[in-house]
Formats: structure tokens, C-alpha cells, sequence
């Protein structure tokens, strides 16, 4: 695992990255959302067939933030136990990553 400096820079990158813009909560809900529109309108005027693109999606963003929290965010915050006890701030960052993952695949489930 790389050094302390170059997570911190990760954790960084990626809470920008992951958590504004298009993977904010908003932007989750406001797709999703629009998906189901979609759907619902195409089973409107198909004889009741849907496309399922909003299923298609849920299962792109669960599949995403299952495998971040797989090969990335948890081994991250094991590394950061593990070799950083005591810095309390460091741990809480990867754990508020850890959190926003956990309340993204909340947000997908519940749609």
C-alpha cells in the first residue's frame, strides 16, 4: 500500500470526484428518478412492455459502489487502522467515504 501522503491525496481526489457532481446524492436521485420516468412512460405507450433502464442503472451503480468498497475504500480504512491509530482525522476521512458509499447504495436500493 502506498504511503500516508499519497492515500490522503486519494481520499481527497475521490471525495471530490465521487461525492459532487455526477455521483453526488442529487444527481444519483435526479437519474434515477428520471429513469423511472422513462420506464413508466414507455410501459404507457408499449402495451405494457418496460425497458428496464432504471433497473439497468440501479444495477450499474450497485455493482460500482460495491467494488469501490470492495478493492478500494475498505482496504483503505484497514491500511489506515492498522498503520495509523492515532490519526484520528485520517481514519474519520477514509470513514466518511466509507459512509457516503454505504448511503449512495441506500439510495439506489431504495429506488
Amino acid at each position: 500500500m502506498a504511503d500516508k501522503e499519497k492515500i490522503k491525496e486519494f481520499i481527497a481526489k475521490f471525495e471530490r470526484e465521487y461525492f459532487t457532481g455526477p455521483y453526488s446524492e442529487s444527481s444519483i436521485r435526479a437519474d434515477l428518478e428520471a429513469r423511472r420516468s422513462m420506464d413508466r412512460l414507455s410501459t404507457l405507450g408499449s402495451s405494457g412492455i418496460q425497458t428496464y433502464k432504471l433497473r439497468e442503472k440501479r444495477n450499474i451503480y450497485t455493482q460500482e459502489f460495491n467494488e469501490l468498497l470492495d478493492s478500494t475504500i475498505n482496504p483503505i480504512l484497514d491500511w489506515a487502522k492498522k498503520n495509523c491509530p492515532d490519526d484520528t482525522i485520517f481514519i474519520s476521512s477514509c470513514e466518511n467515504c466509507k459512509n457516503k458509499v454505504n448511503r449512495m447504495l441506500d439510495i439506489v436500493r431504495d429506488f
